[in-house]
């Protein structure tokens, strides 16, 4: 009774693997799982399947392993989960109650403007401000959550991934008032537009973040400073070297002094020493990277 239940397992998770060859091909997944295509191929057609190409398949194609092993939930971890799907369906109807308010203040304002259609005014407003923090609260998590799945996708270079969950959280960035995550979300757009090497994207992304990165108290900080220098990077994809340098000189006025103190303020002059190498100032060149080398760290160290 044990091996045909044993065989009975295999030949489940043999035919959910060939659901998975169906829906990409046997090349894609011994690419991402590091497996032969000749293995994958015996697997499928009936070799046993080792425990260390699943744990694979799960870390290399974002299987489910719960669904891998047993058929159990969704096939992918990205997929919406049945809670997430449940709070959809809520945030819906909380839209729905949101439209059906702004069609009665709309319907109010054309009105004879008497005492009562103003309570009923007031009173819509109050209506919609609250029907606007709901959205608010049942989007905010699930953006949130939908935001680091992009992150990881983006670092991991897993645009195929990182193409399906941005199509996820644009539409929940109109859906959630949250600075933030919307800041957030911004920034890994651009980030997104940098690596599908979408310069004129990347540079429109790129300039809504930098004007939200402003700081409310004072002219000019170390995050706004970054996120010029990212403006740089954007312009000198598209070869607007000139463009570039005035930006450049623009932020190390702004920054003053005091911004000579930041990691950004580093991060900068690296660009800006990479720049005059590249227009045939190799002497300040030369002199801008060996003082600023020293404070960089990671990927930055590298010209």
């Amino acid at each position: 009774m044990r091996n045909q239940e044993t065989l009975d397992d295999d030949d489940a998770i043999r035919e959910r693997l060939r659901r998975l060859v169906d829906e990409r091909s046997q090349s894609d997944i011994a690419r991402r799982t590091g497996a032969q295509v000749a293995a994958v191929n015996r697997y499928v057609h009936g070799a046993r399947i080792p425990g260390g190409f699943l744990a694979a398949a799960v870390r290399g194609l974002g299987v489910n392993p719960s669904w891998l092993l047993m058929g159990e939930g969704s096939p992918y971890l990205a997929d919406v989960p049945e809670q997430t799907a449940a709070l959809g369906e809520n945030m819906l109807e909380l839209v729905e109650a949101m439209s059906a308010v702004s069609r009665m203040l709309l319907g109010s304002l054309t009105g004879k403007h008497h005492l009562k259609v103003l309570r009923e005014l007031n009173e819509a407003l109050h209506a919609h401000e609250r029907l606007r923090e709901q959205i608010n609260t049942q989007t905010r998590p699930v953006f949130q959550r939908i935001l680091g799945d992009l992150e990881v996708a983006l670092n991991k270079l897993d645009l195929e991934r990182a193409d399906d969950l941005r199509k996820a959280v644009d539409q929940l960035s109109r859906l959630c008032d949250d600075e933030p995550l919307t800041h957030a979300y911004l920034r890994l757009c651009a980030f997104h537009e940098f690596q599908l090497k979408r310069s004129e994207h990347f540079l429109k992304a790129q300039r809504k973040v930098f004007l939200r990165s402003l700081p409310d108290a004072e002219l000019f900080d170390e995050t706004a400073c970054d996120e010029a220098r990212r403006m740089v990077v954007a312009l000198v994809q598209m070869s607007r070297i000139p463009e570039a340098m005035r930006i450049i000189r623009a932020v190390r006025a702004l920054a003053g002094r005091r911004g000579r103190e930041w990691q950004a303020w580093a991060r900068l002059e690296n660009t800006h020493a990479i720049l005059l190498g590249e227009t045939g100032k190799l002497y300040r060149a030369i002199e801008m990277i060996q003082r600023t080398m020293p404070r960089l760290a990671g990927h930055y160290r590298t010209v």
